[in-house]
């Protein structure tokens, strides 16, 4: 039992940071957040040219750009978001029906994206879009109920090896 109690603060920790991450995001302006996507889409093709030196990714840096802001940028790091926010709940002090730990996850995942999204609607250069909370929503959904369907076979699988024995 300890250490459940042990995982369940390391995941609380990850979670809190991970959504301040988000948050803060949120607030950069425009040209801030257009920059650090933009260093970090060049960075990736960077990589992508070294191992593979035919592709033709740095003259399109700009196309890329913009699946990499939408699908990092948004759909993955909600989806770590996701991944976090149910370790936290599925190692918490307080045991809850399935149903329940999937109802407050999923509403504390549409809170956080329409959170982020409003917040932008009001600093310059930024836009909050229905679309980007769809895509964060989106990203944060898919890992939240992937991580429950992998612990639940786990611990399904570990049960079932207990009975045997």
């Amino acid at each position: 039992m300890r250490v459940r109690k042990i995982l369940f603060f390391v995941f609380l920790a990850i979670t809190i940071a991970i959504d301040a991450t988000l948050i803060i995001e949120s607030i950069m302006d425009g040209s801030s957040s257009g920059n650090q996507s933009l260093g970090f889409t060049k960075w990736l093709v960077d990589i992508i040219t070294f191992l593979d030196p035919t592709n033709i990714l740095k003259e399109h840096v700009n196309e890329v750009h913009a699946v990499v802001r939408k699908l990092v940028g948004h759909f993955l790091f909600f989806g770590l978001s996701g991944i976090f926010s149910m370790l936290t709940l599925l190692f918490g002090e307080i045991k809850l029906k399935r149903i329940y730990v999937i109802l407050i996850g999923l509403g504390k995942g549409l809170f956080l994206a329409s959170l982020t999204e409003l917040i932008q609607y009001f600093v310059p250069g930024r836009a909050g879009q229905l679309t980007d909370i769809l895509i964060d929503f989106g990203g944060y959904i898919l890992f939240f109920l992937l991580t429950y369907l992998i612990y639940y076979l786990i611990e399904r699988h570990h049960n079932k090896k207990l009975k045997e024995s």
